[in-house]
């Protein structure tokens, strides 16, 4: 398993590591969020594109293709 990053920084998971970025990141546990997706042609490009025009690729190249989960309600 890897972490890929919005910036597409790809690293082996490891779960010390992994508590570690999020640390220096000063992210909360409860923001976290997992999505398992499959990527096919049509994603590879969308996340293509959005690298090309966005510091933020696979949030804005893979929008279109995620559910929208709310929280808290």
């Amino acid at each position: 398993m890897y972490i890929v990053t919005d910036d597409l920084i790809v690293t082996p998971m490891a779960s010390v590591s992994s508590v570690s970025y999020l640390n220096r990141l000063k992210v909360q546990p409860f923001d976290i969020e997992e999505r398992v997706i499959s990527i096919g042609m049509k994603e590879a490009l969308a996340i293509l594109k959005a690298s090309l025009t966005s510091i933020s690729s696979l949030t804005n190249g893979l929008k279109q293709f995620t559910n929208s989960i709310k929280r808290g309600t």
